[in-house]
């Protein structure tokens, strides 16, 4: 077991946690080192959760615990425990693999996806240990250049589950980072038998995020950076007929993301250029496109939303004024920019 993490501030344990309580979790970062801290839902105020992680982190909240995938230079699957301030494991995945996506099918296994390695992986939950893996190297496009093909990965990027039904969406790139290769797919899964059933192929290359919604699967590609190519795209899953929700020409940017509360009320992470990422209020049950959040400079800092209020937080990065924003479900910034010592790089609502 490779443990690196370590708490920051002991001392802001109090030991007053009850059940059911919800906080927002933070990786920051400056790209040298990490922190995985808390925050208030409603203040921002800072809460007792500090503790040192890779500095390229995601975190998740998952059947009551906080994952972060540590990815570029660790490749690790650590578990947290905010009730006992505590790392319950952190254990290494694979060299070099860059771990994605993780969901849970119950308290025990769950799926995990990497970017640099043609493998899906179940691990156990409870001890952070790979059980099995799954074989996706048929679905590469090409490895990047001059690496041969041990280096060769479809490039998982994101994970849903439906039922017992995996999806894992494929950004299927040429193996070099910013260059498209071949069109998205969606692989379907049976999570039961860790078996391939079928695979969607989207309408555009790059894909890179996913969202279930009923009977609806929604992903969103981004295509060449810059050439306005992507779009969000939806399947009836009963069907299996993909349709357009909007194209990156409407929206008038790269589509890096998609996070959705309750009621089809999502916000559109957009990519303009380097230090401009704004964020787009979007109904999903309609397609429109709505009002963009007011003074967010560069969303990369994540965005996360509270599916019991309709609350959105944004990470900004903005260089000058770095921070949590948060905003209500019309779009109205109640909130930020809090500071948050390093800037924002990664963000959940956690409930444990």
């Amino acid at each position: 077991m490779l443990v690196t993490a370590c708490i920051l501030d002991s001392k802001k344990d109090d030991g007053s946690d009850a059940p059911g309580t919800r906080r927002l979790f933070v990786i920051t970062s400056d790209y040298t080192s990490g922190a995985l801290l808390s925050y208030s839902l409603d203040s921002l105020k800072r809460g007792p959760d500090s503790l040192q992680v890779n500095q390229d982190s995601r975190v998740l909240s998952l059947r009551k615990a906080i994952y972060v995938l540590e990815r570029f230079g660790a490749n690790n699957l650590l578990k947290y425990d905010p009730a006992t301030k505590m790392v319950v494991y952190q254990k290494h995945v694979l060299g070099n693999c860059n771990p994605s996506d993780l969901v849970a099918l119950n308290d025990e296994v769950g799926f995990l996806t990497v970017e640099d390695s043609a493998k899906i992986l179940q691990v156990n939950l409870r001890t952070g240990d790979t059980v099995k893996s799954l074989n996706i190297s048929e679905y590469t496009y090409l490895p990047p250049s001059g690496s041969g093909s041990a280096a060769a990965s479809p490039h998982a990027v994101r994970a849903a589950l439906r039922g017992d039904t995996l999806y894992v969406a494929l950004q299927r790139r040429n193996g070099n980072y910013m260059f498209e290769g071949g069109l998205a797919v969606v692989l379907r899964i049976r999570a039961s038998t860790f078996a391939i059933i079928d695979t969607l192929t989207a309408p555009a290359k790059n894909a890179s995020d996913m969202w279930l919604d009923g009977n609806n699967l929604y992903l969103t590609c981004l295509g060449k950076y810059g050439t306005l190519d992507g779009g969000l795209y939806r399947w009836n899953l009963s069907t299996k007929v993909v349709s357009t929700v909007f194209t990156e020409a409407t929206l008038g940017a790269d589509v890096s993301g998609l996070v959705c509360g309750d009621s089809g009320a999502c916000v559109v992470h957009a990519y303009v250029a380097y230090g401009h990422e704004p964020v787009r209020r979007l109904n999903l049950n309609t397609g429109a496109l709505n009002d963009t959040l007011a003074s967010i400079g560069e969303a990369s800092g994540g965005v996360a939303a509270d599916a019991q209020t309709g609350i959105i937080y944004v990470g900004d990065r903005k260089a000058t004024a770095s921070g949590i924003r948060m905003y209500n479900s019309a779009g109205v910034m109640l909130r930020g920019p809090v500071f948050t010592g390093l800037p924002p790089y990664s963000l959940t609502v956690g409930e444990f």
